[in-house]
C-alpha cells in the first residue's frame, strides 16, 4: 500500500491593497486542489487574516511530490499568488509499510 501525504497550506493576504484582489490556483503534481481560490471570500474580506486548507492525496507512488500556485486571474502590477507556510506530513499504513 502507498502511502498518503495530509498538506496543510497556511495563507494570509499580507501583500494585497484592497480585499478580492487575489486569485490563484493551487496544485499538488496533477491534482488542481484549489480552483480560484480567493481569500477574501475566506477570510470575510478581511486583509491579513490568517487561514489554513488542508488537503490529503490519494496513493502516491513516488517519495516526491510537486507543488505549485499560479494566478488564476491576471492582473497588472499587483501580487497573483501567495503562499505564507506549508507543511507536508506522511501517512502511512504500519501494517502495509
Amino acid at each position: 500500500m502507498m502511502p498518503n501525504w495530509s498538506l496543510r497550506f497556511h495563507y494570509c493576504d499580507i501583500v494585497s491593497t484592497s480585499t478580492y484582489e487575489l486569485f490563484f490556483n493551487v496544485f499538488v503534481d496533477s491534482w488542481m486542489v484549489s480552483h480560484v481560490l480567493d481569500l477574501g471570500a475566506l477570510t470575510n474580506g478581511s486583509l491579513g487574516t490568517p487561514i489554513y486548507v488542508d488537503f490529503v492525496t490519494p496513493d502516491i507512488r513516488r517519495n516526491k511530490l510537486d507543488i505549485s500556485i499560479s494566478p488564476a486571474i491576471k492582473h497588472v502590477n499587483n501580487p497573483d499568488s501567495i503562499l505564507n507556510g506549508l507543511e507536508i506530513m506522511k501517512m502511512s499504513n504500519l501494517k502495509h509499510p
